[in-house]
């Protein structure tokens, strides 16, 4: 198996990091994400400068490349540019320090990058970490549900899906749209009520993207 991952966090980040050596132990793990920080930059894209493209120091055997872009930008180039002739089996993003849960997907820059794997073609995921900065559980979560992907696609009329990982660590997994999530107080909160309808939506995997311009360095 194939993967390209990607995140909001930034190309260094320990998430990140986690993610890339737990899906190295199913295939090839080529890692294509921004430069730095691009959280709640939701589907945004760079279209008025040229995007410049790195290779970093690979982590091990994994391959590493950074893009000065939001996480959007770096799933494009990395399907269009770099893995161009060497097409991933899926597309993962994470891990995202702090979870993404209900409206907040809408916001999400590592959910976002998912949402671009599958516009893309490829079954994507999004992986999130809940209260916790290990990694390891998750990473380990994301490895058990990557192989699924892989051997039997995601479910009908989903083309991407976005976890939270709890901890301690529960693996019973269900399928879900996501619905809201309230305060301590039992208020939804406004930026946390959410269409059900708009997250079980199946993203469209066929169309044409818009073009980019990019500077190899």
């Amino acid at each position: 198996m194939r993967f390209l991952l990607s995140n909001d966090d930034g190309v260094e980040a320990p998430g990140l990091r986690a993610l890339a050596e737990g899906l190295a132990t199913l295939g090839e793990v080529v890692v294509c994400a921004p430069d730095r920080e691009q959280s709640a930059t939701s589907r945004s894209i760079s279209l008025h400068r040229p995007l410049r493209i790195e290779k970093a120091p690979p982590w091990g055997s994994i391959e590493r490349w950074s893009v000065d872009g939001t996480p959007t930008d770096a799933v494009y180039v990395g399907l269009n540019h770099v893995l161009k002739d060497r097409r991933p089996d899926v597309v993962a993003s994470g891990i995202n320090r702090g979870p993404n849960l209900a409206n907040d997907v809408h916001y999400s820059g590592t959910v976002a990058a998912a949402m671009e794997g599958c516009a893309g073609g490829v079954p994507s995921f999004a992986i999130s970490l809940i209260k916790s900065h290990d990694y390891s559980d998750a990473a380990r979560f994301a490895a058990q549900l990557a192989r699924q992907i892989g051997l039997h696609g995601l479910p009908p009329r989903r083309s991407r899906a976005s976890a939270a990982a709890p901890t301690p660590p529960r693996w019973s997994r269900n399928w879900t749209p996501a619905a809201a999530r309230t305060t301590g107080s039992g208020e939804t909160s406004r930026r946390t009520r959410t269409s059900r309808a708009a997250i079980a939506t199946r993203c469209s995997t066929g169309g044409s993207s818009p073009s980019r311009r990019c500077t190899w360095t």
